[in-house]
């Protein structure tokens, strides 16, 4: 009896032995299957947002080439910025130097009144040339009001807007003669664009008045219909600008185009539009092979 006893215990021992180490087996291909499962879905995610930096680095690589020979074909001095907004990529063609902003420097006087105003020292509402701020910034920027633009310059102090400007990184810019680089002016617009210069609300406030202007017959006339822009032409004696913020086909981009005929006059303004139109298009085909 007691050995039927012994023997029945045994067999219960060594069936309950097996199931456990079932269980620890299983457990353990389990747990090992799960692990290899996450260390595979990232790597896998490490890969695509590798592949998708790597993308999105090389998809402009024919820009600048297709901007200097559109350049080269010229005789006008050109200069010309695209900053991708979503890769912070900065593509630069043409002449590195600094040309007379003419009135595209007016959104540089516009983001400074607007500092001013997050800064509690200014209004929207604060008195410029007879009229409350945020009229005379529309005019200024919607209309390149000139006496807007000197009633502001005046009232923020020129080497106060000269400093302000290299604060926030326009180290080419210089009040006395209203000089700049397009890399900067590009910079410039990124910045207001992405809200890191001044609030979302004061950012868009002044991208509404870059919009609709008394002037669009140079970037935003090359543009798709469908395409949204936000720019600030300028032209004094021989320069012809334009600088433009465009989002098209889901991609948001900055174009600054600078040219100088190193005359005193934009007689040649009809063959200039022309250049600054194929500048535009070979961005804008650029990000339609992007897709």
């Amino acid at each position: 009896m007691h050995v039927r006893i012994a023997k029945y215990i045994a067999c219960l021992l060594m069936v309950a032995a097996t199931a456990l180490m079932g269980m620890l087996v299983f457990g353990y291909m389990r747990h090992d299957s799960i692990s290899a499962s996450s260390v595979s879905n990232s790597h896998s995610g490490s890969t695509s947002q590798s592949v998708a930096k790597t993308t999105t680095a090389n998809t402009l690589t024919s820009l600048v080439p297709a901007l200097t020979a559109t350049i080269d074909g010229s005789d006008v001095s050109t200069s010309v910025s695209v900053i991708d907004i979503a890769s912070g990529k900065q593509y630069n063609a043409g002449l590195d130097m600094a040309f007379r902003g003419a009135s595209t420097t007016k959104v540089l006087t516009a983001v400074a009144y607007m500092h001013r105003v997050e800064q509690g020292t200014a209004t929207l509402s604060t008195q410029i040339n007879g009229a409350s701020a945020q009229t005379m910034l529309q005019s200024m920027l919607q209309q390149s009001n000139n006496a807007a633009w000197s009633a502001f310059n005046e009232y923020l102090g020129k080497s106060d807007l000269e400093a302000y400007a290299h604060s926030i990184g326009l180290s080419s810019f210089t009040v006395s003669d209203n000089t700049l680089t397009t890399r900067d002016d590009a910079q410039l617009l990124a910045k207001l664009y992405s809200h890191e210069l001044i609030s979302a609300e004061h950012s868009r406030l002044l991208l509404s008045f870059m919009q609709n202007t008394d002037n669009e017959l140079l970037i935003p006339a090359a543009l798709p219909a469908e395409a949204t822009v936000y720019h600030k032409y300028g032209y004094l004696e021989g320069e012809l600008h334009d600088s433009a913020i465009i989002t098209y086909q889901g991609h948001t981009f900055v174009v600054v185009i600078f040219t100088n005929n190193q005359r005193t006059t934009i007689d040649d303004s009809s063959s200039r539009t022309q250049l600054i139109h194929a500048l535009t298009n070979d961005v804008i085909t650029q990000y339609e092979a992007k897709g």
